[in-house]
């Protein structure tokens, strides 16, 4: 089914310890690119798309995000807990109405919002077919971080396993899903079946793995570039130095 939406729940709570120094007094998603806090990269995509509605959570320093006066979700255990427990304290949220959910440390293009709030499919992701040119600029080894994709006509069948070749990959999840009420039954389904303590620490596309397994339909929509995921000082350095460049660059999100 197509089910398109208007508002969106961007995940924030975390410290980003990758990044190291440079979180120390602020959230990840504060840290400045080409000009503009991460945040308000998103903010800006999310709302020329059309998202009317955008809420937070929060965990880590959660009064740095209150100057943007965005109605918030509290994840108190940040510090011991995953991403998908910041989904869980957002569970009523989630359950009213479509919505698309982001992490707080991407940026990207209001074309990609676009595809995906009106794509069909109860819990639909967004992954890149020009992830390896991204990865290789990224990492001396790409296949230590790249993770595992495979999809069949629109329909994700593996995802998140470590590979030891790149070629098999056939995209990278950005940290974009839509999800609709339906959509997070099923996740609540699925996490019900899995031990506290491992939900503590379930990524999400850890999550998404469990749920092909469990049978449910996880669709994909996949994007050409225009996107970046911040995990390090070093990532901000080459988005920099590339946006700087005179030379056309595949993944400039502006």
């Amino acid at each position: 089914m197509t089910c398109d939406c208007n508002r969106a729940l961007i995940l924030a709570a975390g410290r980003g310890s990758r990044a190291g120094s440079v979180t120390a007094n602020r959230p990840k998603c504060l840290l400045p690119l080409a000009g503009h806090p991460l945040l308000d990269w998103q903010l800006m995509a999310l709302r020329k798309a059309g998202i009317s509605e955008i809420r937070l959570v929060t965990g880590y320093l959660a009064d740095r995000l209150a100057p943007y006066r965005l109605e918030s979700f509290h994840n108190s255990h940040w510090n011991t807990s995953s991403i998908v427990s910041s989904l869980l304290v957002a569970s009523h949220w989630l359950q009213e109405s479509a919505s698309l959910v982001a992490y707080s440390d991407i940026v990207y293009h209001p074309d990609w919002i676009e595809l995906l709030k009106s794509a069909p499919g109860d819990i639909t992701i967004a992954y890149d077919t020009m992830w390896r040119q991204l990865w290789e600029e990224r990492f001396e080894h790409a296949e230590v971080d790249a993770e595992s994709f495979r999809e069949d006509d629109g329909v994700v069948s593996e995802i998140g396993q470590k590979v030891t070749s790149l070629d098999s990959i056939q995209g990278q999840y950005i940290g974009l899903i839509k999800l609709t009420p339906s959509g997070w039954s099923q996740i609540l389904t699925c996490l019900s079946g899995i031990s506290e303590q491992e939900v503590r620490g379930l990524d999400v596309t850890a999550l998404l793995a469990h749920l092909i397994a469990s049978g449910a339909r996880v669709r994909g929509v996949s994007i050409a570039g225009r996107w970046c995921e911040v995990d390090t000082v070093k990532d901000l350095m080459l988005y920099e130095s590339r946006i700087r460049s005179s030379r056309e660059w595949s993944h400039d999100w502006r």
